[in-house]
């Protein structure tokens, strides 16, 4: 017989059929909540020293109102001009599932790949309201 060369390359984006959310995996058709996700190709090049800042441009509905001038500040991050029930704007942040509350605090920018922005009540709900 005839030989058979076969050469597989990997694809990265089949990864994106596939969701993390706060209780497992999804796919990403069967979500019914506002998300977004800043991938590492938007990320790269960035220099700030805040992870907060890397978000201004980058995603719709977000915005970083300006820090306090001083250098390596972070900006609020405001999304869609959501409001918790404590009146508070201030964005929850969950890093690797784990909940550190309503800043970023020294994590350092370089080690970010992805980012996902969670939208709306639908999409936070599994986090609770802070």
């Amino acid at each position: 017989g005839e030989k058979l060369t076969v050469k597989l390359i990997p694809d990265a984006q089949a990864l994106e059929e596939v969701v993390v959310v706060g209780y497992g995996v999804q796919k990403k058709e069967s979500l019914t909540g506002a998300m977004q996700t800043v991938s590492s190709s938007k990320l790269k090049d960035i220099t700030t020293p805040s992870v907060e800042n890397m978000l201004n441009g980058k995603a719709a509905g977000v915005y970083v109102a300006p820090g306090s001038g001083q250098p390596g500040a972070s900006g609020a991050v405001v999304i869609r001009g959501q409001v918790t029930l404590s009146g508070g704007t201030a964005p929850l942040w969950v890093i690797d599932g784990v909940i550190v509350g309503s800043s970023a605090g020294q994590l350092n920018p370089n080690d970010i790949e992805t980012m996902t922005i969670l939208k709306d009540a639908s999409s936070t709900a599994i986090y609770g309201s802070e």
